[in-house]
């Protein structure tokens, strides 16, 4: 499953999930949301997965392949979820 962190108040973050919830409703794609203000492991998690690619923009986005997506990338999330 895919998993998705982010936080109140992130537009970003706003943007990726109206995407998610899209591509659920069309695709069936599904995903895990994690809220790093309040979810101390999910927060060390993120940090980790934005240090080990370069990032710290939110949301993050892991696929169950591993990829990794940072920030309003509608246009690439789109991709990936075209290739499952």
């Amino acid at each position: 499953m895919t998993s998705f962190y982010s936080k109140p108040g992130c537009v970003s973050c706003k943007g990726m999930q109206r995407e998610f919830d899209k591509a659920n409703l069309i695709e069936g794609v599904h995903y895990r949301y994690f809220d790093i203000s309040e979810d101390p492991e999910a927060m060390a998690y993120a940090q980790r997965l934005g240090e080990s690619e370069g990032t710290t923009s939110l949301p993050l986005i892991e696929f169950p392949d591993g990829s990794v997506l940072s920030g309003y990338r509608p246009d690439k999330f789109r991709e990936k979820v075209s290739t499952w």
